[in-house]
C-alpha cells in the first residue's frame, strides 16, 4: 500500500484552507507589523502602544516590580504625569496649610502648633507616596529604556545630581527602536 504524497505547493479544498486570490501569500503565520506585538498571550508582557491615561496607570501599578520587557512611550508619559499631578496636589495642600496658619497669626513667632501637625501629616503622606512609587517608577524607566533599545542600567544616571533625572527622562522619551525586541519577555 502506498502512502499519500504531500505536495507543499498544493492548495485548495483538499487541505481545508481556501487559496488566496491572485497568488497572494497566505497571511497566517506572517510576522506582526513592527510595534504591534503579538495578538495572543498575556497583554501585560508586551508594551501597550497608544495607551490611555487609565490603562497606563493600571499597568504602572500591575507591573510593580517587573524590570524585564518593554514599556511604550505613552505608558511612561501618562504614569509620569500622574505622579507629577499627585505630588503637586500634595505640595499645594502643604502650601495652603502654611499660608492659612501664617495669615491667621498676628505675631509670626506665635504660629500655632496646628500648622506643624498639618505639615507633618502632609510631609508623611508625601514621603509614603514617594516610597510607594519608587520601585514601580524605576521598573517603568528600565522597561522604557529597553523599548528604546538601550540598557536598563542607564537608569543609574538618575544618581547624577541635578541633571541625571532629566537625562533619563529625555532618553525615555525617545521613539521605539527595533533593537528593543531583544528585551521581549
Amino acid at each position: 500500500m502506498t502512502q499519500p504524497q504531500y505536495d507543499p505547493q498544493a492548495s485548495g479544498p483538499s487541505q481545508g484552507v481556501p487559496s488566496q486570490p491572485y497568488g497572494q501569500p497566505n497571511p497566517y503565520g506572517q510576522p506582526a507589523p513592527y510595534g504591534q506585538g503579538p495578538s495572543s498571550g498575556d497583554p501585560l508582557t508586551q508594551p501597550l502602544y497608544g495607551a490611555s491615561f487609565g490603562q497606563a496607570i493600571g499597568r504602572f501599578f500591575k507591573k510593580y516590580a517587573q524590570f524585564n520587557g518593554r514599556a511604550s512611550r505613552s505608558e511612561f508619559l501618562w504614569a509620569t504625569l500622574f505622579n507629577v499631578i499627585v505630588v503637586a496636589v500634595l505640595y499645594v495642600i502643604a502650601i495652603a496649610i502654611v499660608a492659612a496658619t501664617a495669615g491667621s497669626a498676628s505675631d509670626p513667632s506665635q504660629v500655632s502648633s496646628g500648622a506643624g501637625a498639618g505639615l507633618g501629616i502632609i510631609g508623611l503622606i508625601i514621603g509614603l507616596y514617594g516610597l510607594a512609587i519608587i520601585v514601580p517608577s524605576i521598573a517603568l524607566q528600565v522597561r522604557r529604556l529597553h523599548d528604546t533599545g538601550q540598557s536598563g542600567f542607564l537608569v543609574l544616571l538618575n544618581l547624577i545630581p541635578s541633571i541625571g533625572g532629566l537625562i533619563v527622562f529625555i532618553m525615555c522619551c525617545l521613539p521605539t527602536s527595533p533593537n528593543g525586541d531583544r528585551y521581549n519577555v
